[in-house]
């Protein structure tokens, strides 16, 4: 069987370090081992980048830490026509609001690049049905391949 190609969105990386939510943080540890494994090839963009370096210290040293522990392939969003056309049909479509730019980047990104599954902690505009049905939707209607949005957890390779 091929190894998953999986997008990281910010959630991931931030919920390494998240005190307040245990379980995820142990979870998200699990399915990092997995990566530096090499179980998955992982793309991460620019946006990642962006909202890691927007985070407060000592954090945003200990995410950029933890970044650059694993091997992950580079996806540049700004001034790339095709994910921002295909960010922008989740806001003309009512997948995602206007205002979540960012959660549209991430999963036009991982759309345009082929990615099997996005991974994600936020549940509020990403691992929900709404947004999930419209991704597949989406990609299907730009050519691209079905894709997944998941948390963590179903990752996990001792949870497969």
């Amino acid at each position: 069987m091929p190894k998953k190609r999986i997008y990281l969105d910010t959630s991931v990386v931030s919920h390494l370090f998240q005190d307040d939510a245990v379980e995820k943080m142990s979870q998200t540890w699990k399915l990092w081992e997995a990566i530096k494994n090499g179980e998955f090839i992982v793309y991460i963009s620019d946006v990642v980048e962006i909202e890691v370096n927007a985070c407060f210290e000592p954090k945003r040293s200990k995410m950029l830490d933890a970044l650059a522990k694993i091997s992950y392939k580079s996806i540049i969003v700004k001034n790339n026509k095709e994910i921002e056309a295909i960010a922008n049909k989740f806001v003309v479509d009512k997948v995602l609001p206007a205002k979540s730019v960012l959660d549209c980047l991430h999963v036009a990104a991982a759309i345009a690049n082929d990615c099997d599954i996005i991974v994600s902690w936020n549940f509020k505009h990403l691992v929900n049905y709404k947004t999930v049905d419209g991704a597949r939707l989406i990609a299907f209607q730009t050519g691209h391949k079905q894709i997944a949005i998941e948390a963590p957890i179903y990752l996990i390779p001792d949870k497969l």
